[in-house]
């Protein structure tokens, strides 16, 4: 048997017992709801996030292109560094509104003036077509056993001038506007022509 104080004692303690719980579980509870709480605000945070950035990209019109590239040949002044001499020539010669010079071995091309209305490889292919010419006034200064090909184009001002010469090693295309008469220039055009080749063939 137990006395009434005792009794007192046991209720109390647990009452306390009894408090400590609920102040336990009330505190998980607590955790708990947090937890859920920034979960979804994450969620909801997450799927706006989401839906703008497809909103964004949809209304967005995304275009990818490449560069252009392209060669201007069109230069006011000769290019010295490929041959003094025929920079020389060009450069004395203000008749000559053009010129243009293209070979495979090593590849390369240098050019000015304005020769922007012709496309080369097609007069190249146009040139390569054609029979060999055996003489010429032009090719009167090339070495023997080149193989030269030509074609002239006249118009009420100017004069251009298609050369295309193969030999073993090489294939030279050789375009030369003028403003003029041919008979003031039967001497430069040969010049040039020859001077061009062996510039490119001394390389």
């Amino acid at each position: 048997m137990h006395t009434k104080e005792e009794l007192t004692k046991k209720k109390a303690k647990s009452s306390e017992q009894l408090d400590l719980v609920k102040t336990i579980s009330s505190a998980d509870k607590v955790k708990h709801q947090r937890r859920w709480l920034y979960l979804a605000l994450f969620i909801t945070t997450g799927i706006s996030i989401f839906f703008w950035i497809y909103h964004t990209f949809k209304t967005t019109k995304i275009s990818l292109s490449l560069p252009k590239i392209s060669f201007n040949i069109n230069q006011t002044t000769p290019n010295h560094s490929l041959s003094p001499q025929l920079s020389s020539l060009l450069s004395q010669h203000q008749e000559i509104i053009g010129f243009y010079l293209s070979h495979h071995h090593p590849p390369g091309y240098f050019g000015y003036g304005s020769l922007s209305d012709l496309n080369f490889d097609t007069l190249k292919t146009t040139l390569a077509s054609q029979s060999p010419i055996l003489k010429s006034t032009n090719a009167s200064l090339l070495p023997e056993g080149v193989d030269y090909r030509e074609q002239t184009v006249n118009s009420a001002d100017q004069t251009t001038i298609f050369s295309l010469i193969t030999n073993p090693l090489d294939q030279i295309l050789i375009v030369i506007r003028y403003r003029g008469s041919s008979d003031s220039l039967k001497t430069l055009i040969p010049t040039l022509i020859s001077t061009a080749y062996w510039a490119v063939s001394s390389n």
